[in-house]
């Protein structure tokens, strides 16, 4: 069974486990740099992301701390029922329900989640790495050539009609959202 303190051992007292810790460290410090040069001097930050649970804003807070960190999902939900500190620093745009309530419309999409979130993800898959290029600056493995042209979604998806309805929204038209949303 894993257990924290089993990989920490490992990772201090085996050949292998101290060179899985030293890649681990290397890509750690790499990915601070990372986001250092996204945010620039914003000490406070937004991400958005299609799941429902946060992890990775649990895992931001942690391993970059000087950042204020906090964090958008379409619907916010704890279904793992643990401990869930980040979701002081999380909102959830459509729900923050844990459970598909009957009486709750729009909890209905919880039950369907994973295939909102499919289709609302860019067809580029997840950062796995990051590595420095010779001018010393820190890219992913995500940024091959022409990787932002695979950013815009293909005409008729269902991203494409997100993405225009965004791009639509007006000061004006931000009141309306929530009455809207419980017309459709």
């Amino acid at each position: 069974p894993f257990s924290v303190a089993r990989l920490i051992e490992l990772t201090e007292s085996t050949e292998l486990g101290r060179c899985m810790r030293a890649i681990n460290d290397k890509q750690a410090d790499l990915l601070r740099r990372y986001i250092d040069a996204l945010r620039g001097t914003n000490r406070r930050v937004m991400l958005c992301d299609t799941g429902v649970f946060g992890s990775i804003l649990r895992y931001l807070q942690v391993g970059v701390p000087a950042v204020d960190w906090h964090l958008t999902l379409l619907f916010r939900a704890n279904y793992k029922q643990t401990s869930a500190p980040h979701f002081k620093s999380t909102v959830g745009v459509v729900s923050e329900s844990n459970a598909y309530l009957p009486w709750e419309p729009a909890t209905v999409a919880l039950l369907y989640w994973q295939l909102i979130e499919t289709m609302l993800e860019p067809a580029v898959p997840s950062v796995r790495y990051y590595r420095e290029d010779t001018a010393g600056r820190v890219l992913s493995d995500l940024e091959v050539p022409d990787w932002q042209d695979r950013l815009e979604p293909p005409a008729e998806s269902m991203l494409a009609g997100a993405c225009g309805y965004l791009r639509e929204l007006t000061p004006e038209s931000i009141p309306l959202i929530n009455s809207r949303g419980q017309v459709a």
